[in-house]
C-alpha cells in the first residue's frame, strides 16, 4: 500500500488552517467578552457604538468631551496611525497605534495618546475597538483620527523621552 504525499500534505495544511481559525476564533471570543464587560453591551456585527471621549489624551486630534465611533469587530484592521480602544485595567483607553511587533508568538503595538509624552507596549488583543470616526460636542463631525503624522510624530516623542531617560547599563529596548 502507498501513501500519497499530496493527500497528506493537505491534510497536515488543513489542520494548520483549522487550529488557525480556531485561535483567532478564540481572540474574538476574548475581545466580545472584554468589550462586554467592559461596556455593558455586545457589539452586533456591522453596528457602531458611540461612546464619549473622557481625557485629553488624544487632544487636539479628539478633545474631551466628543464622541467616538467605534466599529467594535475592526480590531484586527487597524494599522499605524489609526485610534484604537483599549481594554485597560478595567476601562476603556483610546490611543493611537505608533507601531507593531512580534515576541514570542505574540502581536505586541506600541500605543501613545498624542498629548502624552510617552507610549507604552500592549498586547494586541487587548484591542477591543477601532475609532473609525467623531463627532465635537457641538454635532460636527471632526477629521478622520486616522493620522500617519501624528503617529510619526508620537514615535519621536516616545523615542525621545525613551532615550533621555536611558542610562547605558539600564537601558531596556521595550517588550
Amino acid at each position: 500500500m502507498t501513501t500519497d504525499a499530496h493527500a497528506t500534505d493537505s491534510f497536515a495544511a488543513l489542520d494548520a488552517a483549522g487550529r488557525a481559525a480556531a485561535a483567532d476564533l478564540a481572540r474574538r471570543a476574548a475581545q466580545l467578552d472584554a468589550w462586554l464587560a467592559l461596556t455593558g453591551h455586545a457589539p452586533v456585527p456591522g453596528a457602531l457604538v458611540r461612546l464619549p471621549m473622557l481625557s485629553g489624551s488624544m487632544a487636539p486630534s479628539l478633545p474631551c468631551g466628543c464622541e467616538l465611533v467605534i466599529d467594535p469587530l475592526g480590531a484586527a484592521r487597524a494599522r499605524v496611525g489609526d485610534v484604537v480602544v483599549l481594554a485597560l485595567d478595567e476601562r476603556l483607553v483610546a490611543h493611537r497605534v505608533l507601531g507593531w511587533r512580534r515576541r514570542s508568538g505574540q502581536r505586541w503595538l506600541l500605543e501613545h495618546g498624542d498629548a502624552n509624552g510617552r507610549g507604552a507596549w500592549q498586547p494586541a488583543d487587548r484591542i477591543v475597538g477601532l475609532v473609525i470616526g467623531a463627532t465635537g460636542q457641538d454635532g460636527a463631525e471632526l477629521p478622520s483620527p486616522h493620522s500617519r503624522r501624528r503617529a510619526l510624530r508620537g514615535l519621536w516623542r516616545h523615542l525621545r523621552a525613551r532615550f533621555r531617560t536611558a542610562t547605558p547599563t539600564t537601558f531596556d529596548p521595550g517588550v
